[in-house]
């Protein structure tokens, strides 16, 4: 089957014929049927996915050489591609873990720095008959909790500026004194968690500062091993990306080219043994955007 211009038909026919081709049918976009794309669409378009990802992770480099299109089907089904593919994705992986850690340490010095001004280890706050609460009172609620603080229940407070409008207060109560921290909570106490460390905050702060450094120059190090595969290796993914952008294309032709009132569609019998042939020689007097299909006996018997 062969999908073309209008203005082929009499070149399309006569090469069809030239080739042996019998039981020439010629009929419109109208009559096009079994035009799904081709069963290689899904994999092409999987593969060019691929490839625009792994383009994505490399930094961009300059071309130095250009692939003809057998060139580049060679690279992209090679063993070499696939070493190439598989370290890039490693070295993205590990990035990533790395990034990830990153920000889970940025969240932790977020909440530990709430606590900065206290030079107090924190894993010595875990009693067996006492409860420590931290939380937020803003300045216009200062009075109205100072007056809370009277609790009977209330053993120990202490406290240290937060930001300019209020500050982060520390308060110890009886092991299971619910309600006096909930009358605080009604006097403008913002309750919020203890950070879970096991020294001061500002200790804390610096390890997370030397932890944040260390896997910054890991990154570093990976960026560095992909620019030097970008270096070797960025043009021919790029002219992979390429190629599989039109197979992918290709592939999609009979919903996109063939369902026009501006195409036709001919359908005949080639003998198997000048298949190859007939198919170069019409890409060369057709053009590359032909599209030609083959369909097997077992394909026909199907339909």
């Amino acid at each position: 089957r062969l999908i073309e211009r209008k203005a082929n038909l009499g070149a399309t026919v006569g090469l069809l014929e030239g080739f042996g081709g019998a039981e020439i049918k010629k009929f419109s976009y109208h009559g096009l049927q079994n035009a799904s794309p081709l069963d290689e669409s899904a994999q092409a378009t999987e593969r060019l996915v691929k490839a625009e990802g792994i383009l994505g992770a490399l930094p961009e480099h300059a071309a130095r050489q250009r692939f003809s299109r057998k060139e580049t089907a060679q690279f992209l089904n090679s063993s070499e591609a696939r070493k190439i593919e598989e370290k890039i994705a490693s070295i993205e992986d590990e990035k990533q873990k790395l990034q990830s850690e990153i920000d889970v340490l940025k969240d932790d010095r977020a909440v530990i720095r709430n606590f900065s001004s206290f030079n107090i280890d924190f894993s010595k706050l875990d009693f067996e008959t006492l409860d420590v609460a931290a939380g937020i009172v803003s300045n216009q609620n200062e009075k109205q909790f100072a007056k809370a603080l009277k609790n009977p229940s209330i053993l120990r407070h202490t406290q240290k500026p937060h930001g300019v409008k209020g500050a982060m207060h520390l308060v110890v109560v009886s092991k299971g004194s619910d309600a006096a921290i909930a009358e605080l909570a009604k006097s403008g106490f913002e309750r919020v968690a203890l950070p879970k460390i096991s020294g001061t905050p500002a200790k804390e702060l610096e390890k997370i500062e030397a932890r944040t450094e260390q896997l910054r120059k890991q990154i570093g190090g990976l960026g560095k091993e992909l620019a030097r595969l970008s270096g070797q290796h960025y043009s021919k993914f790029a002219a992979g990306a390429e190629y599989l952008k039109i197979e992918s294309e290709k592939s999609n032709a009979p919903l996109n080219f063939g369902s026009t009132g501006h195409t036709i569609i001919v359908e005949a019998y080639v003998p198997e043994k000048n298949l190859a042939q007939f198919e170069a020689a019409a890409r060369r007097a057709l053009g590359d955007e032909v599209y030609i299909r083959r369909f097997s006996s077992e394909q026909l018997e199907k339909s």
